[in-house]
């Protein structure tokens, strides 16, 4: 469903939040409660983004799955009707 570029970008944003909340972790000195609350506010940060990167995958998804229904069906329905107007012009 989702193409090789998108997957891939997809991926190294959640590498790249993984890597961000661990080096914050281990190389941030500050109190349980403070780190517990920064921590809590960048997870929440990198879960709207990362909402925000599906959807916009999604929309764009959907949109081509649209775009090449249209197309199926107009040519679908030139097939049809072709053999159709050839009857027509032969009368």
């Amino acid at each position: 469903m989702i193409e090789g570029n998108d997957r891939s970008a997809t991926t190294a944003f959640v590498a790249g939040v993984i890597v961000g909340v661990v080096a914050g972790v281990l190389l941030t000195p500050r109190a349980g409660s403070d780190l517990r609350a920064s921590l809590k506010d960048y997870a929440t940060s990198a879960i709207d983004d990362l909402v925000g990167t599906a959807l916009e995958t999604g929309k764009t998804y959907v949109e081509e799955l649209v775009q090449r229904g249209k197309h199926y069906i107009e040519t679908t329905v030139e097939e049809v009707l072709e053999p159709a107007r050839n009857l027509g012009s032969m009368r």
